[in-house]
């Protein structure tokens, strides 16, 4: 796909989807450049808040939306700029540092005035501002997002904002053309580029590890200093951090009191203590000199491991600005530079390499969640069951479920147009489903609305480990009839989306606050009116839709919902920050509302769904036992034999079992061990496979 055509289509999109929900087209642009920013890990999240008004001397004001990093400290204020028009327009550099001036004047007054007082109460941007203040002490970096329909002018090169109280500030503009760019990478986000030169005179100083180099890799060692490691992390932030580090980090803390320690009393003998970083580059730039090796340049830089170390360099030196002496620190380096030419291949090495890399730490698999045999499985029911055709249609179509970030977009982008026109008749954009967007339709149904409102990040993790633990204790529970649940929820989920908004009763704030809650207290409602009857989702799967009482009922919960967290005897003052809390769960389920009678056709009996559930259990784990004895059958006697004999050198066979599974996958391909004993073997090699055995 060109950019013009990616141009039209997105414009378009908005502009369907703001006569939807009444949300006015620059809020609605806002909202879907913000969730392509959410998937590219450019921001941590986007929440919108409107607001529009004339600062001191009557200076223009004005944002849109924003998200706090708590892990990075970093506030990010975010205003569209829109025109709404069929040609291409061009931003200015004079229409942008406008754009700039309303978001800082819009800080300024925020911070400095009585805005925060003036301001209608319960309102997002009321919450934004108590919000602010609240964080302004600790705040390490402003960002100012300036999205546009329009396209950069190519006189803009760098912009410079002048910090604020001390505090930098960092200046984005995202026209259609940059959100075209990640959209089309092959990574699914912008990537890195970092010119070593522009933080120390040389570069890094480095060897290359050649008897590490396949045709995947190359991998060199080197020392980085501290000082250098900070500066670089402070420019960056968390766009070094590989997606699933930053999410551990994010949950546990970023500053590591051993690692502090050090910095502070012993910077000597960091190098000594510290256990180093594990970066991924490509285009990786090496130059020689009389000096040696140096890392000049890099593109793609993601640190897999070491982030916590990295993290602590940067916030001590903020910290403890008399005490955090960096000069002394130097810390070891294994970068290994990967071919990115294939990019599943790619992401698959990245994430083998992130699992390794962090196997010393108490790392569970949910951590590294977007790797998951559950991903894949879901991806895999996505590709071959097609949803019942809807709404008069003559034909069925599937859901695209994203396992790989940015994968829908990609599927299409090289595409010609009628082959695009036809993959998109067979996975309509409406059917794209992104890893975040279950995670909240999930966790809302698992009764934990104040989770989910935590945001994206926060809420995925604690979805993660849930997915996890119920994949430990038995994978067949995710079976095509999950799926299918899964599908159902998500059709609820956006239903109301587009519903709440049309509504008398709504006030054109907490949108997604009212769904989590609604969803959740449904359910609560449900167990508490029929407790041996719960949702008929096979039934809204085999329509591809909410029936109209059950809507009906769920928008009169959402009603209540709205008055409840906006109820002015809450505990807490800003409406999001209580949303995040369990008291405010707590207060939502005092809410009692019969069921209408119109709905009980919408429901149907546990026993039932329970029959209906395990029936796709068995089949599930029926299909797993032939993938498991297929898989070991495909690898030949003579991998068992050799495996087998490793395994018994390094006494790690312990069991009789074990044995007689060797013994039958010896035999191959006359005989072939069973299900049971399929699964224990490939559990084995890949036990060995992580230690280096070779097929």
């Amino acid at each position: 796909m060109e950019f013009e055509e990616f141009r039209k289509e997105f414009i378009e999109n908005v502009r369907s989807k703001a006569s939807t929900t009444g949300d006015g087209y620059t809020a609605t642009f806002a909202a879907e450049v913000g969730r392509q920013l959410v998937d590219a890990e450019v921001l941590p999240d986007y929440f919108p808040s409107f607001y529009k008004g004339r600062g001191s001397h009557q200076r223009k004001m004005r944002i849109d939306g924003y998200a706090y990093d708590d892990f990075e400290s970093t506030m990010n204020i975010i205003l569209a700029d829109c025109e709404s028009v069929e040609e291409a327009w061009t931003l200015t550099r004079t229409k942008a540092d406008r754009d700039f001036k309303e978001l800082r004047t819009f800080l300024e007054m925020a911070l400095e005035s009585t805005l925060y007082r003036d301001i209608e109460e319960s309102t997002p941007c009321s919450d934004f501002i108590d919000l602010l203040r609240k964080e302004c002490k600790a705040i390490r970096k402003y960002r100012f997002f300036v999205l546009t329909d329009g396209s950069l002018s190519e006189t803009i090169t760098d912009i410079d904002e002048e910090p604020y109280d001390g505090i930098p500030i960092e200046a984005n503009i995202w026209d259609l053309r940059r959100v075209y760019r990640v959209a089309s990478s092959a990574l699914g986000h912008e990537p890195v580029e970092i010119d070593f030169a522009e933080f120390t005179e040389h570069g890094l100083p480095c060897i290359e590890a050649s008897n590490a180099t396949t045709s995947e890799y190359r991998s060199y060692l080197g020392v980085i200093p501290g000082e250098v490691l900070a500066d670089i992390y402070d420019t960056y932030q968390g766009r070094l951090l590989e997606g699933n580090v930053r999410s551990f980090l994010s949950v546990r803390g970023k500053v590591n009191k051993a690692i502090r320690a050090t910095i502070l009393n012993a910077p000597e003998k960091f190098f000594a203590f510290n256990n180093g970083i594990s970066v991924t580059a490509t285009d990786v730039h090496i130059e020689h000199t009389e000096q040696g090796q140096f890392i000049t340049r890099v593109r793609d830089f993601q640190i897999i491991n070491g982030g916590q170390t990295t993290a602590s360099l940067s916030d001590a030196r903020y910290r403890y600005r008399n005490r955090a002496d960096l000069s002394r620190i130097y810390v070891q380096m294994k970068l290994t530079e990967i071919d990115d030419s294939d990019a599943e291949a790619t992401g698959d090495l990245i994430l083998d390499i992130a699992r390794s890399s962090n196997s010393q730490n108490k790392v569970t698999e949910a951590d590294f969640f977007s790797s998951h045999p559950f991903h894949r499985r879901m991806e895999q029911f996505s590709r071959k069951i097609y949803a019942p055709a809807e709404h008069g249609a003559q034909y069925e179509t599937l859901w695209f479920y994203e396992r790989a970030r940015g994968s829908y977009d990609q599927a299409q982008m090289h595409l010609g147009k009628k082959e695009r026109k036809q993959f998109l008749l067979q996975h309509p954009k409406a059917k794209r489903i992104r890893k975040i967007d279950l995670a909240k339709a999930v966790n809302a149904w698992w009764g934990h609305p104040e989770i989910v409102s935590e945001g994206a990040q926060k809420n995925f993790t604690t979805f993660a480990k849930e997915i996890g633990k119920l994949w430990d204790a038995d994978a067949a529970q995710f079976n095509e009839h999950w799926y299918k649940k899964m599908i159902a929820l998500l059709i609820i989920f956006r239903r109301l989306e587009k519903a709440i908004p049309q509504q008398s009763w709504y006030e054109n704030g907490y949108r997604a606050n009212i769904i989590y809650y609604t969803i959740a207290l449904f359910r609560r409602l449900i167990a508490r009116r029929h407790r041996n009857r719960t949702l008929d989702f096979l039934q809204i799967w085999n329509a591809q839709d909410v029936p109209e009482p059950l809507l009906r009922f769920l928008l009169q919960i959402g009603e209540q919902v709205l008055a409840t967290i906006t109820n002015p005897k809450r505990r807490m003052g800003n409406v999001t920050q209580w949303c995040k809390k369990p008291a405010c769960w707590a207060s939502v389920q005092t809410i009692d509302l019969p069921l209408p009678a119109d709905i009980d056709n919408c429901l149907i009996s546990v026993s039932e769904e329970l029959g209906e559930a395990k029936e796709a259990q068995k089949i599930q784990r029926q299909a797993e036992d032939v993938k498991a004895q297929t898989a070991v059958a495909g690898y030949g006697a003579e991998v068992w034999k050799h495996l087998y004999f490793t395994l018994k050198l390094k006494k790690r066979i312990h069991n009789a079992s074990d044995v007689q599974a060797f013994e039958a996958a010896k035999k191959l391909p006359e005989n072939c061990p069973n299900p049971e004993q399929s699964r224990r073997l490939l559990a084995l090699l890949q036990e060995e496979k992580d230690e280096g055995f070779r097929i």
